[in-house]
């Protein structure tokens, strides 16, 4: 079932009565999952041309998007996030291929700037080959310029 259907309330309820078993720090990639869930739908009513559902489901995803951000904080590993945010982005790309106009995520991209900021802090304070501080340079650049998600891949990869 998709937002719009009868049975999507019981669907929604079955994903938030699953959270209670989530610990604090996979929350975040637990709300990242859903808002790929969401997408799917999107997806799904895209397809099937359901004009009357599309409102909803954009209405859940925005909320789901927004929920996530808010515990992006406490996530644990901040790889697998990387990667949730990820796939994310490219079922957003699909989404808008098929037609439909999504919000800027504001919330998650403020999230993850903040989250790449504070590593980069970190990571100048440790000591780094020449090849870690190219790479810490390059994530620098792509955080003013806004590419969140690329800086804080590569942040990732400096940590391998």
């Amino acid at each position: 079932s998709v937002p719009g259907d009868s049975l999507f309330a019981i669907k929604k309820m079955a994903e938030d009565s699953q959270a209670v078993f989530v610990g604090t720090g996979y929350k975040p990639l637990r709300n990242l999952e859903i808002a790929n869930k969401r997408l799917d739908d999107l997806t799904k009513i895209a397809q099937n041309n359901d004009v009357e559902k599309l409102a909803p489901a954009l209405v859940e995803y925005n909320e789901t998007v927004s929920k996530a951000a808010k515990t992006l904080a406490q996530a644990g590993s901040m790889e697998e996030v990387s990667l949730e945010i990820k796939k994310l982005q490219e079922k957003e790309d699909t989404v808008r291929s098929l037609g439909i106009e999504l919000d800027n995520n504001k919330d998650l991209n403020n999230a993850i700037g903040e989250i790449v900021t504070r590593e980069i802090e970190v990571l100048k304070q440790g000591e780094l080959s020449e090849d870690q501080q190219k790479v810490l340079t390059e994530a620098e650049n792509d955080l003013t310029a806004g590419n969140y998600s690329l800086a804080l891949e590569k942040i990732l990869t400096i940590g391998k």
